[in-house]
């Protein structure tokens, strides 16, 4: 019997018809049917259609890639017959399977029954952006306890990947305490060689994230309050997210992490609360891994634009680019992932730092002017985010 290779599309990424391409090339050097599915919800309707014994290779996304797919093809030819319902790779993606081997299929994801086949030399591999990775900038001040698990967390969702494909992290300072530069260095050590920390001598506010575009001067960056923490399986359903929020920027204006409401301070949940607090685990049942232009509670727990649009913003409005003016000028508006993180920062009051009421920032730390140490490299400048940032 025929092999056929069933390719779920997926829009708003880059390269859809390059990579399109290179799985095409693939199968047919393989002698493989190919079969594009473009509607998570057609995917049961196709299957139902084919005979209970066809061997199909799957490919759940067009960024995937097989190797050795001529293996692959081989056992699912040879085992038709056979007890296994599937073949998985050592890393547990489903690399092809028997429509009698399903046991259940909501949106694009499949499960399969019990006992299948785990292949040792076939392996299927997230073929990532070509885009220059954001820098990711998190600040702190003051929160030691939710700053030392926000970057465990998020040095921790990139741990999947070799040291030299991780993104640029800048970490800054506000008036750095022995015991927060303790929790940085020792954060940015184990992250590596692509991290570096930026201590700035006074409490430069929100502008701590002009303070590090001033020094590396990036093409996009992702702002990371020092109170967000994202879920461990983030490095799996994500792989590199930080490139994958910069591919996004090439579509909406906007691309940041949804944040749980169950900790919401204030009596009344904002409205957007049903619609945002859904995480991955829930919706990648019916096939769906990122939200387009759905109303949500967006925050700068993790929201990344590109550098020039953040600049336009403050200069526009002649402070600081705060997170809903971003957002209210998303002309192409805003996506996010269907999975959340945990703002723990809304806990701060019952944790004694004080409440979660608004403070008087005035332009958030635009104007003034700070000495700001490099803890890398030594190197020390004197910086003044409205003079500097132009």
């Amino acid at each position: 019997m025929k092999v056929i290779a069933i390719v779920m599309v997926e829009p708003f990424f880059l390269d859809v018809d390059k990579n399109l391409k290179r799985i095409v090339d693939d199968l047919r050097a393989n002698d493989i049917t190919p079969k594009f599915v473009y509607r998570t919800s057609d995917l049961k309707d196709v299957l139902a259609e084919m005979s209970e014994n066809q061997p199909i290779v799957w490919y759940e996304h067009q960024n995937y890639m097989i190797h050795n797919l001529c293996f692959l093809k081989d056992w699912l030819v040879q085992n038709i017959d056979g007890n296994f319902p599937a073949i998985q790779d050592p890393e547990n993606h489903i690399l092809g399977f028997y429509p009698k081997g399903i046991n259940w299929i909501r949106g694009k994801c499949i499960e399969v029954k019990n006992y299948f086949f785990h292949a040792k030399n076939i392996l299927k591999t997230y073929v990532l952006p070509q885009v220059e990775s954001p820098r990711i900038i998190l600040f702190t001040r003051e929160r030691e306890h939710y700053f030392r698990l926000t970057l465990n967390a998020l040095v921790y969702s990139f741990s999947n990947l070799p040291e030299i494909e991780r993104p640029p992290i800048t970490v800054v300072l506000n008036e750095p305490t022995e015991s927060s530069q303790r929790i940085a260095l020792d954060g940015i050590k184990k992250y590596g060689s692509k991290g570096d920390i930026l201590a700035v001598s006074g409490n430069s506010k929100l502008s701590a994230v002009c303070i590090a575009q001033i020094w590396h001067r990036p093409e996009s960056i992702v702002l990371f309050e020092d109170d967000f923490i994202l879920p461990k399986c983030v490095k799996n359903i994500y792989p590199n997210w930080a490139k994958q929020f910069r591919e996004k920027l090439h579509f909406y204006d906007v691309c940041c992490w949804g944040l749980s409401m169950d900790n919401y301070p204030f009596i009344k949940h904002p409205p957007a609360h049903y619609k945002s607090n859904v995480t991955a685990h829930e919706k990648y049942g019916h096939g769906e891994l990122w939200r387009y232009n759905q109303t949500g509670f967006v925050t700068a727990q993790g929201l990344a634009v590109t550098s020039k649009r953040y600049i336009e913003t403050c200069k526009k409005h002649g402070r600081i680019a705060i997170d809903h003016l971003l957002v209210e000028e998303a002309v192409l508006g805003i996506c996010s992932p269907t999975m959340v993180g945990y703002h723990v920062g809304w806990n701060q009051e019952l944790d004694g730092y004080g409440s979660t009421q608004d403070h008087n920032w005035q332009d958030f730390g635009y104007s003034g002017t700070y000495e700001v140490k490099n803890l890398i490299t030594d190197e020390i400048r004197t910086i003044c985010p409205i003079k500097d940032l132009f």
